[in-house]
This record gives structure tokens, C-alpha cells and sequence, in this order.
């Protein structure tokens, strides 16, 4: 292609779900780039046929950001990354807009795990997560569940039934990454307060 010019590609996107596209530059000890660099996103993938069984939709991207490189020392000089900042949406627990909700709403929520080396485990007290999808493509038997448990790169589609009103957190089981924003808001209607 010439300089300044351009290409259009046309396709038909498959299979229908919740994918995901990220750098696969290799980071090194240089934890400004490749995974730890926060480049990333969704690609959803509509099916034609599904009207949909929920009434709202939300879409999460679990990161913690921030590395340090914390050297383990001799014999061998192992060295593990830790962080100093998390974020479930695109601000830390406490900064930002809450989701909010009504009493009897289904919201499906896409939880995807952006990150570049911890596990996600993620609770919403008093409610439970119909997992319904796994890596973009749906499960035989959706199954309801207290927390989901989500590793590095993968993503889940999960419907959850809004019936306990109130102010809550949906975010780390951890309290550490919570501590450092790992989670978000969730409001009903009509509810105020300090989230729990």
C-alpha cells in the first residue's frame, strides 16, 4: 500500500461473543510495555438471532496497573511484579460514576481479566452471577454462582438478578486490591449511602 493510502477490509465477524484484542509484545523487564502497557479492548461479536434476556448491559475490563518489579534476591535473583493501582472499569473504586440499577433488572454483565499476571475473583454481596458464557462462547448449563473466578485473558458473560436494593461494591474478593481500586459502585434506584 503507498504511503497515505488506505485499505478496507470487509468480513463477516465469527463466532458471535465477548472476544478481546491486546499487544503481544514481549515486556522484558521493561514494565512500561507489551502487557503491562494497558493495550487492550473488547470486540463484541452480536449473534443475529438473540434478542437478549436482560435489560441492561455493562462491560468491565479488570487491570491493575502500575507494576513494580520486586526482586526476590539469591540464589536464583527471582524477581515476581506487583502493583500499586487497580481499576474494574476505567477509574478506581471510588472515583467515577456508579452502575446503576433498579430493583428486578437483569443485567449481563462482560467481565474480561485485562490483566498482565493476576487472577480476578469478583463478588457483588447479597447477589449471585448466572454464568452464561466462558471466553465468548456460551455454556451448556448456565450456573448460578457467589463469586466468579476469572484467570489472566479470560472473560465472562454473566447475568445478574438485581434483588437485594441498596449500595454495593462488585469487586475483589481481596482486600488489598480493593484497597487500591479494584472494584465499582453499584446503585439502585432511590438508594444512598456508603457502598458495602
Amino acid at each position: 500500500m503507498p504511503a497515505h493510502g488506505h485499505l478496507r477490509v470487509a468480513f463477516t465477524p465469527k463466532p458471535a461473543g465477548t472476544r478481546w484484542y491486546h499487544t503481544h509484545v514481549m515486556a522484558m523487564t521493561d514494565l512500561t510495555r507489551g502487557a503491562y502497557s494497558g493495550q487492550y479492548g473488547f470486540l463484541m461479536v452480536e449473534p443475529k438471532s438473540e434478542p437478549g434476556h436482560y435489560d441492561q448491559e455493562i462491560f468491565l475490563a479488570g487491570r491493575h496497573w502500575d507494576p513494580v518489579i520486586l526482586h526476590r534476591g539469591e540464589p536464583n535473583n527471582d524477581w515476581t511484579v506487583d502493583y500499586k493501582l487497580c481499576t474494574l472499569t476505567d477509574k478506581a473504586l471510588g472515583y467515577g460514576e456508579p452502575i446503576r440499577v433498579r430493583q428486578g433488572q437483569r443485567v449481563l454483565f462482560h467481565i474480561l481479566n485485562a490483566d498482565a499476571t493476576r487472577q480476578l475473583t469478583l463478588v457483588l454481596p447479597g447477589h449471585r452471577f448466572q454464568a452464561i458464557a466462558l471466553d465468548g462462547n456460551p455454556v451448556p448449563t448456565p450456573t448460578s454462582v457467589e463469586y466468579l473466578q476469572i484467570a489472566v485473558a479470560e472473560r465472562i458473560d454473566a447475568i445478574v438478578e438485581m434483588n437485594q436494593p441498596g449500595v454495593w461494591v462488585l469487586g475483589s474478593a481481596r482486600d488489598p486490591d480493593r484497597a487500591i481500586g479494584m472494584g465499582v459502585v453499584v446503585e439502585y434506584a432511590d438508594r444512598k449511602g456508603e457502598p458495602q
